[in-house]
């Protein structure tokens, strides 16, 4: 399945130490297909260990390590109403976890004081709450502290918004992942949205498609971190890279996830989205914190497409960001026909025109049969494609915005992103945002 790799130029890495400059030659010892332009670092020997004897091959093998280490890290920020459905969701696991530290990070509300409330309440030995403040890197800041501190040791870490929810098999099912394949690296749950009103609904249908489509290629280019697991090898990895230092999460992206994913998919690891676990997430309430929050997601990916340049592993990514712009001269065409028609003698309309919005009617409608927790109000959303079309439209829009911030230099502002969605989520007043700058 593969060859050695000899003159391959691929650098070696031995556990415990830092990646050496040298270049091994010796053949993969754990030969695996990946997407990435180089060997994994952990598959090769480097020349500085022992080739061995023939008499070692009579040698029984090591056992396997049978018990994992799982450690869930609970960033938070702001998170007062929703902080104990979380923790208590991961209470609830068929294998209980090892640790689980609940990280309140810049928080002006009551999150810290809530879960350690929570915590004494129900005599939760495994639980750790650390109230972080002055961090000027965020949610990416906070992880890398609690992981420096608690989780380096880990075999499995696991990362949970303070509004999700993981199903009470979440620990089972990814121990199981990861032990039946040895080149997966990170594993990102089926994102459900939660609300029933129009717009967490179209969210809903949105987040189900990805889902599918994600394990449809038994891989993906984004852990979600609403609620996933990674191999705590791969992060020790990512920590080793220049700039890194701090931790494996960085700061130099505003999407700090979808760039985790990508070194992770360089370094040879698979990731994947999870056959069995999905995780209930809160979705945006309002038009306006919809907007924001995509214009953040769009905005951080674009630059980082454009950082990471073109290649395997990015030019699927690249064609969705084509596909935008065909989607917006569409739009455009379809405008400037319609308007032309009007006023040159109206519009004439013939059953023909039913043949396309019937074919994607029922292409929604099969996406529908995925939605988990569907009820007939979602089957009428999908049949009527008015709420998939009103959707398509802003994609185009904050497609167009998120693009601009870029070419303009905006996009390099993160924080002037970040605060835009807490205030459209309004999980942060005016005021308070004054404060925590000031600090």
């Amino acid at each position: 399945r593969a060859a050695p790799c000899a003159g391959y130029g691929v650098e070696s890495y031995r556990k415990g130490s830092r990646v050496p400059d040298r270049i091994a030659t010796q053949p993969v010892l754990w030969p695996r297909f990946t997407e990435a332009p180089t060997v994994p670092f952990r598959r090769l020997r480097t020349d500085t260990e022992p080739a061995g004897s023939p008499w070692d091959w009579f040698k029984p093998a090591a056992p396997e390590k049978s018990y994992q280490k799982v450690v869930a890290f609970i960033p938070a920020f702001n998170e007062e109403d929703t902080i104990e459905k979380t923790i208590a969701s991961l209470l609830r696991q068929t294998r209980q976890l090892d640790l689980i530290v609940v990280i309140a990070n810049n928080c002006t509300d009551q999150t810290a004081a809530r879960a350690q409330e929570f915590v004494a309440s129900r005599l939760a030995a495994n639980v750790i709450v650390l109230d972080l403040h002055n961090l000027k890197n965020g949610k990416a800041e906070a992880l890398n502290i609690a992981w420096n501190a608690l989780g380096r040791d880990a075999d499995l870490v696991m990362t949970v918004d303070a509004d999700s929810e993981l199903p009470p098999h979440a620990v089972a099912s990814w121990i199981t992942e990861f032990g039946e394949d040895p080149a997966l690296g990170g594993s990102s749950p089926q994102v459900v949205m939660t609300g029933n009103s129009l717009l967490c609904r179209m969210q809903r249908s949105e987040f189900t498609k990805s889902a599918t489509f994600g394990l449809k290629r038994n891989k993906t280019s984004v852990i979600s971190g609403t609620g996933c697991c990674y191999r705590n090898e791969v992060l020790r990895e990512v920590s080793l890279r220049s700039g890194q230092e701090a931790g494996p999460w960085t700061y130099s992206s505003i999407v700090e996830d979808f760039y985790l994913t990508y070194r992770l998919r360089q370094a040879g690891w698979k990731a994947q989205v999870s056959p069995g676990v999905w995780c209930d997430t809160g979705s945006m309430q309002t038009l306006r914190a919809l907007w924001h929050q995509r214009i953040k997601w769009q905005t951080g990916t674009t630059a980082d497409l454009i950082d990471f340049g073109f290649n395997r592993l990015t030019w699927r990514d690249w064609g969705l960001q084509s596909l935008n712009f065909t989607m917006i001269m569409y739009w455009l065409f379809w405008i400037s026909i319609l308007t032309r028609d009007f006023m040159y003698g109206g519009v004439s309309v013939t059953w023909h025109w039913l043949i396309i919005p019937a074919a994607f009617a029922g292409t929604e409608l099969l996406h529908c049969r995925k939605i988990r927790g569907r009820d007939w109000v979602d089957v009428v959303i999908a049949a009527t494609l008015i709420p998939s079309l009103v959707f398509s439209l802003m994609n185009v829009g904050w497609c167009i915005a998120s693009w601009r911030k870029v070419m303009s230099g905006e996009a390099d502002d993160k924080q002037r992103l970040w605060e835009a969605q807490a205030l459209a989520e309004g999980i942060i007043g005016a005021e308070e945002l004054k404060t925590i700058n000031a600090a």
